[in-house]
């Protein structure tokens, strides 16, 4: 993963038409349906990197908009860092219940269950 972002972000843009685009397109074009917080930064700084390659039609026809910042898309990159944030934590919570040696069942219990709700508020 290091050496591939080293290559990406030392790429010129014949590199990255030839030997990186190939592989991120299949990804790409994934759309929003399956978009994680890697592949949305991912798909920013290469549409701002290499405009040429990444077309606006591209982007269209995946994206719903050229603009992928557009207002439009607000909710699903609203959408995007909800589940995020939600993930990390139910990570976390998991990771502790671990390390104090309580199964992650705890979450269970009503109190735990309120603070975990408050937590995603």
């Amino acid at each position: 993963m290091i050496l591939f972002l080293f290559n990406f972000f030392q790429s010129t843009t014949e590199v990255f038409e030839e030997d990186i685009w190939p592989t991120l397109k299949p990804e790409l074009r994934q759309g929003w349906g399956s978009c994680s917080p890697y592949t949305l930064a991912l798909l920013v700084t290469s549409k701002r990197r290499f405009p040429k390659i990444i077309e606006d039609k591209f982007m269209q026809k995946h994206w719903g908009h050229a603009d992928l910042l557009d207002v439009t898309n607000y909710h699903h990159i609203a959408r995007i860092v909800a589940v995020s944030i939600e993930t990390s934590l139910i990570d976390q919570i998991s990771y502790s219940c671990f390390f104090i040696g309580k199964p992650f069942e705890v979450l269970q219990n009503a109190q735990y269950k309120q603070a975990y709700s408050v937590i995603m508020i």
